[in-house]
C-alpha cells in the first residue's frame, strides 16, 4: 500500500488492493521503496574504546556531510548534552560499520543509528541509516547520525567520547546549595533564630567565673545521664577495678555488697521462696523480669560463653535493658494457655 502512495494503513489491506488496481491507483504515481540497509550481525559489533581501529573521522569530513545534505546544526549541541547512549564498531571486508543508539530529542526514546564508513577515502560516509521518520533509507543525514559521527570523530581524535550517564555515574550534588550566594559571609550570631531571648557566645572573664567552674561543668555532664554529649570524651571513665581492689574498711566488699542486693549470692532458703512465688506469673510480673534481667538465663546463656571482648559491653546492656520477646509460637501459647488451663485439659 505504501508503494501505491496509499496514506495510512487500511482495516482491510486485500479489498483496498483491489480497488486500487480497478481504479489505477487513483491517479498516484507509485512510490518507490527506499533502499535497504545492510549491517553485519549484531554479534560481530563491539564497543569503541581507545584501541578501536577508527577510519579518521575529521572536523572538515563532517560539516562536509552537513553541507552536502543541508543537515541540521544541532547534532554537535545534542552531543555535548550526552544524548549518545552507546557506539559500536565491526569491521566488514574493506568497510567499517558503527552502529550506535542516540536518544530522541522529544520522547522518550532511543533510535538505532547506522553510519557505514570507508577507510581507504579517509573515512568516507558512503551510507547512513537511522530509526527515526527523516533516518530512512541509506542517505540518512538526520541530527542523530550526526550525534553519532562527533561521538566517533572526538574518539579518534582525544580517546574519549560522551556518553549518557546514569545516576550511579554521577557525583552526589543534592547537597550542594541551588542557588549561589554571592554577599559577604555572615556571623553566625547574626543568623535569624527562633530564639526570643539573646544568647551571649562570649567567654566568660576570669572574675565571672565561680571557684572549680572546669569541674563542676564535669560533675553536671556526668550527672545528667545516660548521653553521648562530646564533653564526656575528655573526661576518663570511673576505674571500677581500683575501687574493688582498693583497701577496704567494710566486712564485704563492693562487689559482694551488689550481689547480695540483687540476691545473686547466698538468698536464704525463706528469700529464694518468696522469690518463687512472687515470680509464678512469669511474664506477667514485674518481679520476674527484675530478676531476670540480671542473671544468666538458659536463653542468653549460648551468647554469654561464647561472647567475645567486644561485644561483651552490648551483650551486658542487652541482658539489663532486654526488649520484649514476640514471636508467633509464644503468642499463641499465651493466647491458648488461660483456655487449657480452664477446661483443664492436661492436669497439672
Amino acid at each position: 500500500m505504501k508503494a501505491r502512495g496509499a496514506v495510512g494503513s487500511p482495516r482491510e489491506p486485500n479489498f483496498a488492493l483491489e480497488a486500487y488496481d480497478r481504479n489505477a491507483n487513483f491517479g498516484a504515481e507509485e512510490v518507490e521503496e527506499d533502499e535497504a540497509y545492510n549491517a553485519p550481525a549484531a554479534e560481530y559489533f563491539r564497543d569503541i574504546n581507545g584501541n578501536t581501529p577508527l577510519p579518521p573521522i575529521t572536523k572538515q569530513l563532517i560539516q562536509a556531510f552537513v553541507e552536502r545534505f543541508q543537515a541540521q546544526l544541532n547534532g554537535r549541541q545534542m552531543y555535548e548534552e550526552r544524548f549518545l547512549l552507546t557506539a559500536r564498531a565491526a569491521a566488514d571486508g574493506d568497510f567499517t560499520f558503527i552502529q550506535g543508539q542516540c536518544k530522541a530529542l522529544m520522547k522518550k526514546i532511543f533510535y538505532v543509528v547506522d553510519v557505514k564508513l570507508n577507510p581507504w577515502l579517509v573515512g568516507s560516509i558512503e551510507q547512513s541509516h537511522c530509526e527515526c521518520a527523516a533516518g530512512s533509507g541509506v542517505e540518512a543525514h538526520c541530527k542523530h547520525v550526526l550525534v553519532l559521527l562527533h561521538g566517533v570523530g572526538d574518539m579518534v581524535r582525544t580517546k574519549t567520547m560522551l556518553l549518557h550517564q546514569v545516576c550511579t555515574q554521577k557525583l552526589m550534588d543534592f547537597k550542594r546549595p541551588r542557588k549561589v550566594y554571592f554577599d559577604s559571609p555572615k556571623q553566625a550570631q547574626k543568623l535569624p533564630c527562633r530564639r526570643t531571648r539573646t544568647v551571649n557566645y562570649l567567654l566568660l572573664k576570669e572574675e565571672d567565673m565561680m571557684e572549680n567552674y572546669n569541674d563542676h561543668i564535669k560533675n553536671m555532664a556526668v550527672s545528667y545521664g545516660n548521653t553521648t554529649m562530646p564533653i564526656l570524651q575528655t573526661i576518663r571513665p570511673a576505674n571500677t577495678y581500683a575501687v574493688e581492689n582498693d583497701h577496704q574498711y567494710t566486712q564485704k566488699s563492693l562487689k559482694d555488697e551488689l550481689l547480695t542486693d540483687l540476691l545473686l549470692m547466698n538468698p536464704s532458703p525463706e528469700k529464694m521462696l518468696d522469690i518463687e512465688r512472687s515470680t509464678r506469673q512469669q511474664h506477667q510480673s514485674t518481679e520476674w523480669q527484675t530478676h531476670r534481667s540480671c542473671r544468666i538465663t538458659a536463653s542468653n546463656f549460648h551468647a554469654v560463653t561464647h561472647s567475645k571482648a567486644s561485644t561483651q559491653k552490648h551483650l551486658a546492656q542487652k541482658i539489663l535493658d532486654p526488649k520484649p520477646f514476640v514471636s508467633r509460637p509464644t503468642t499463641h501459647g499465651r493466647m491458648n494457655e488461660p483456655v487449657i488451663q480452664k477446661n483443664q485439659i492436661f492436669p497439672f
